[in-house]
């Protein structure tokens, strides 16, 4: 059963779109020098011509469910459905993958 929202997000329907995810150029290896690269489309800010671009990279987002499996939260756990998934992406955006935090503490804290 997903936890209850108590007012936040006001319904169910997800009707957010996140926003488009950036291209990372490759990093230049030693003999090549460092060169600002344009964004896709030009400077002029050519929505069209990054949306094509992305697209033709045939990148995805990854889901909340999977964002929260990366945190290391069970799978028996359910997200709010109440919460689009923007906000769940901001949700789980700023949370912690709490595995790790716990190595890190016990190696900090038993050295």
């Amino acid at each position: 059963q997903a936890p209850p929202c108590n007012g936040a997000g006001g319904n169910n329907m997800v009707t957010s779109t996140p926003p488009l995810p950036t291209a990372t150029p490759p990093l230049p290896t030693a003999t090549q020098p460092l060169q600002a690269q344009p964004p896709p489309g030009g400077l002029s800010g050519d929505r069209e011509g990054f949306v094509a671009h992305m697209k033709s990279l045939q990148l995805r987002y990854f889901t909340p469910r999977e964002i929260a499996s990366i945190h290391g939260i069970p799978s028996s756990y359910q997200l709010p459905s109440c919460l689009s998934d923007r906000q769940l992406y901001r949700l789980l955006g700023n949370g912690l993958n709490v595995t790790v935090v716990k190595l890190l503490l016990q190696d900090i804290l038993l050295k």
